[in-house]
């Protein structure tokens, strides 16, 4: 039997089937509808269904679906975090896709002090120690994000879309926008990878999210990085499997 995992972000909508601790299928979609996913879980024969979501105007959404869906249905909510986890050391409700992606790493890399960095809309990093106890994070703009933002707050400078320069300096506009926001990502990572190590003593760093690969190729030849793209549903799938699978 499978678990679906539906990770709901402010961008777009990621179902993961998992099944012996593998992702066996990925699907993406725009946003959440219920009516999507009902045949995927008849399809797969899904046993339960583990939500994450950020996205607030996907509420009413998840509501019909947990009326109508044919299995199990967990909600992974700062109510479900508390209730199963000690996160006391960050002290206002979590980002459920941030502790996902935490579980997602701690059950690849158990007894490891550890960095997660998720690139989307927002680029997130939280630590882990090396007892596995979550000891919060930072959240800053995304790599996108940056852009739209430095177009938004002047008046000449144009939203640039494309930016897999491979350059290390830029030759116009367009390349020094895509460059300053990339190595602005990549110059982030690399100071929280340096104060995980002096903190925490470790300098392990797992990338995911959907911007991810953009920096990946950067960083992974000098650097303690690994990319792992389906963090947030493992996370939700280590979840049901820890604390729901009799």
């Amino acid at each position: 039997m499978y678990t679906l995992t539906i990770d709901i972000g402010n961008s777009s909508t990621k179902a993961e089937f998992w099944k012996d601790g593998d992702c066996k299928n990925r699907i993406t979609y725009d946003n959440f509808l219920s009516e999507n996913f009902l045949p995927l879980i008849k399809n797969f024969g899904a046993e339960a269904v583990v939500i994450s979501s950020v996205n607030s105007s996907a509420s009413e959404q998840i509501k019909e679906f947990q009326h109508t869906a044919t299995c199990k249905v967990i909600l992974f909510t700062d109510e479900e975090i508390r209730k199963f986890y000690d996160h006391s050391h960050y002290k206002t409700p979590i980002g459920p896709d941030r502790f996902a992606a935490y579980l997602g790493a701690e059950s690849l890399y158990p007894e490891k002090s550890k960095m997660i960095v998720d690139i989307g809309t927002a680029m997130t990093i939280d630590v882990a120690d090396d007892k596995g106890i979550y000891r919060g994070g930072n959240i800053s703009l995304g790599l996108y994000s940056r852009i739209k933002a430095l177009e938004k707050s002047t008046s000449l400078l144009p939203l640039v879309e494309d930016i897999t320069t491979q350059a290390k300096f830029g030759n116009d506009t367009r390349s020094a926008i895509a460059l300053g926001a990339k190595y602005g990502v990549i110059g982030e990572i690399l100071l929280s990878q340096k104060l995980l190590k002096q903190v925490f003593g470790g300098d392990l760093t797992i990338l995911t999210g959907g911007d991810a690969p953009l920096v990946y190729e950067s960083l992974k030849t000098d650097h303690n990085v690994i990319k792992d793209l389906h963090l947030v549903g493992r996370g939700l799938n280590y979840h049901y499997l820890t604390h729901y699978n009799d």
